[in-house]
C-alpha cells in the first residue's frame, strides 16, 4: 500500500469514529442542551445501554420529553441596581485653622 492511502484511510477512519460517538451520544446533547435535571443519569445510562436500541432510545424520549422552564429573577443582581448618587464629603480640619 502506498504512503498516501494510509494516510486517506486514517482520516476517513477518524472521521468515521468521530461521527459514530456523535450520533451514540445524540440523545445526551439534547438533555444538555435543554437543561435536563437528571443529566447525569441519561449520561450514564446512553454510555452504558446506549450499545442496545433500546437504551439508546430511552434515553432520546426522556431528553426530548423535558421542557425547560422558563428563569425569572425575583430581582435584579446588585451589580445592575442603579447607583444612587454620593454627595461630596468637606473635609475641614478646624485644628489648624487657627494657625
Amino acid at each position: 500500500m502506498e504512503p498516501i492511502s494510509l494516510i486517506l484511510g486514517g482520516i476517513l477512519l477518524l472521521i468515521f469514529v468521530i461521527g459514530w460517538i456523535k450520533l451514540y451520544l445524540f440523545p445526551f446533547g439534547i438533555a444538555a442542551k435543554r437543561g435536563h435535571p437528571q443529566l447525569r443519569v441519561l449520561f450514564y445510562v446512553n454510555l452504558f445501554l446506549g450499545w442496545t436500541v433500546f437504551g439508546w432510545l430511552v434515553v432520546l424520549v426522556c431528553a426530548l420529553s423535558y421542557e425547560a422552564q422558563e428563569y425569572t429573577p425575583r430581582r435584579k443582581p446588585q451589580i445592575f441596581r442603579k447607583s444612587v448618587p454620593v454627595q461630596p464629603i468637606e473635609v475641614t480640619n478646624d485644628k489648624y485653622d487657627s494657625i
